[in-house]
């Protein structure tokens, strides 16, 4: 299977919209908090011209099958002068699953990274998604922190 990854552009943020919408519903099953109805209408073409965002996507003759969303995080207080980013969003379409597109586009996005002089990369993952556990503790991602919820 040959597939294009590359920096989106202004149309395939768009299929990236409808692509979160599918990712949003996806992780419903790991978080009951998630409205299933919510359907993303516009987000990710806003982002296409900044630098300190990174928007990847896995193509097939013009056709979108997967994509990433990461940022240049904000330094916060008391934190050394490091930069660091956050893999917020990775989703590739179920047929073209176990092809090893999101491997790509984590690969991608950490050279992106380090051309940014980031030195580290946080990801947020739903506890019960091993799927998605497995696939980040592949792409080299170690446990750091845990967050932990109560409902009230």
């Amino acid at each position: 299977m040959n597939y294009n990854i590359h920096k989106a552009n202004k149309d395939e943020a768009l299929e990236m919209n409808d692509l979160l919408t599918k990712l949003i519903q996806d992780e419903k099953q790991y978080d009951d908090s998630i409205d299933p109805n919510f359907i993303v209408v516009s987000f990710y073409e806003r982002y296409v011209d900044d630098e300190s965002k990174c928007l990847m996507v896995a193509t097939i003759k013009k056709q979108v099958i997967g994509y990433l969303y990461g940022y240049i995080k904000e330094q916060e207080g008391g934190t050394k002068d490091i930069l660091s980013a956050k893999l917020d969003a990775l989703f590739v379409e179920e047929e073209f699953r176990k092809k090893h597109v999101a491997q790509e586009l984590i690969k991608s996005f950490k050279i992106w990274c380090k051309d940014n002089k980031v030195s580290s990369v946080e990801v947020d993952v739903c506890s019960g998604n091993i799927k998605a556990l497995n696939l980040y503790g592949q792409a080299g991602f170690e446990e750091f922190k845990k967050s932990l919820k109560m409902d009230i």
